[in-house]
């Protein structure tokens, strides 16, 4: 080897070489014997030196048997000892690199010795260590028929068949981590539900589908002002009818068409004079942080750090706090959309115009976008077109509602018993349609 390579028996004080290191660099010191910090064993006491009979050749000596495989370096006398004892005196030496190999494909491990896996370790032997391991691979492989060779696995064939393995382990892993987060966080949902008792506008916005008819509504869809609210153009939007005339229906279908059409986040309350826990603005307040919470990853933390600030829970928070909250979580998103149904049906209705016009006030919030609903009632005549301009003032048209209720009512006589088991005249059926629709005067 070092005919063929002359440079690799070359010596520097940066590079020993590859070729044997001399006697008197190759030292083993007693197990009690530590390591007297510095490069080399210049300071370590030569009486801890184990005396060891002089060899009278430089020639390499070939061991065969077992090595012990880890995937730590072993660099400590007693730990050395201590594993030896565990092994047997089998164990000849210690390596790193094939940690493992041997469960996946057989193969012969060579390792070249350049240290006694004590304190005293130190890189002059790895260079010589290596070119001995590397001369003797060579010259078993001579010996190793080349038929046999062949119909052995591939060494890349293997590590490909493990790589696989390794990459469904990771997939398992990630997947198993994905469902231990979700129920960590449903728990944790759990419990912030529990503690802010937070008011279910989706029941309210349910119920009001199940009494639309099919179709109705859409003229407000395509009412320009709506448009502009729902573009964008305008920051707020209060529709305003008398009672009866199916606000809360129309809530629900403005709902359904912001989630079909809208990437922002959406949010929903819907005042309700028979749940009492509905007609506040702590209700409200509580509704709209917990469906913050579910509803976007980023607003989470702000309702978290309320609830630790309250006992984790035990202690129930202030209306003030809980509205501080609110902004705080409305502020981390990149647009929001809420809709407020029956203002009007609100005890505290003083309290919610308060907080809308603190919504209004705030430049910050510019992306946050508000639709109420209420009856036209004097104080809101009053209050709400100043405050948001009356060019923001929408009353709804009672026409398109009585165009709605006759659809409805077309439905009705076509599809239920009590009038297609009758012979009813088309004059009679058209003057139902007109009397009903016309009679409900928007309502």
């Amino acid at each position: 080897m070092l005919e063929k390579n002359p440079k690799m028996g070359k010596r520097s004080r940066q590079n020993p070489g590859y070729i044997h290191q001399g006697f008197d660099n190759d030292r083993l010191f007693k197990s009690s014997c530590d390591h007297v910090p510095g490069p080399d064993c210049r300071g370590c006491d030569t009486a801890n030196e184990v005396q060891r009979d002089p060899r009278d050749t430089i020639d390499p000596e070939i061991h065969y048997w077992t090595i012990a495989s880890g995937n730590t370096l072993v660099k400590d006398a007693a730990a050395r000892d201590r594993i030896v004892a565990e092994l047997g005196e089998d164990c000849i030496c210690f390596e790193m690199e094939a940690a493992g190999l041997m469960n996946h494909f057989p193969c012969l491990v060579i390792r070249g010795i350049c240290d006694y896996a004590d304190s005293h370790k130190n890189d002059r032997w790895q260079r010589y260590a290596s070119a001995t391991a590397a001369a003797y691979a060579k010259e078993l492989l001579a010996y190793v028929p080349a038929a046999e060779v062949q119909e052995t696995k591939r060494a890349l064939e293997v590590l490909q068949s493990v790589q696989q393995q390794i990459d469904s382990v990771r997939q398992t892993t990630v997947a198993t981590k994905a469902v231990t987060d979700s129920i960590r966080s449903d728990l944790r949902t759990d419990k912030i539900r529990r503690w802010l008792c937070p008011p279910d506008a989706s029941i309210n916005a349910n119920h009001a589908r199940t009494l639309r008819h099919e179709g109705t509504g859409a003229w407000l869809l395509k009412n320009p002002v709506f448009q502009s609210w729902h573009s964008g153009s305008r920051r707020h939007l209060w529709l305003h009818g008398l009672a009866g005339c199916g606000k809360t229906v129309l809530s629900a279908t403005v709902l359904d068409h912001l989630t079909k059409r809208n990437d922002g986040l959406i949010l929903s309350f819907f005042v309700d004079f028979s749940d009492t826990t509905k007609q506040t603005l702590d209700g409200m307040l509580r509704s709209l942080a917990f469906q913050l919470y579910q509803g976007e990853f980023s607003s989470a933390p702000h309702l978290n750090a309320l609830f630790q600030a309250y006992q984790n829970g035990s202690d129930q928070p202030a209306r003030e706090a809980v509205s501080d909250i609110v902004f705080k979580m409305l502020l981390v998103q990149r647009q929001v959309l809420i809709v407020l149904d029956a203002l009007d049906e609100s005890k505290t209705r003083d309290e919610v115009l308060l907080w809308i016009k603190d919504v209004v006030a705030r430049p910050d919030l510019a992306h946050v976008q508000l639709l109420y609903t209420s009856r036209p009632e004097s104080e809101f005549l009053r209050y709400i077109p100043h405050l948001i301009g009356k060019q923001n003032c929408l009353p709804l048209d009672k026409q398109a509602i009585n165009s709605d209720i006759r659809s409805w009512v077309t439905t009705q006589l076509s599809q239920r018993r009590d009038f297609t088991e009758k012979p009813l005249s088309q004059d009679l059926l058209e003057r139902i349609r007109r009397k009903v629709s016309d009679g409900a005067d928007g309502m």
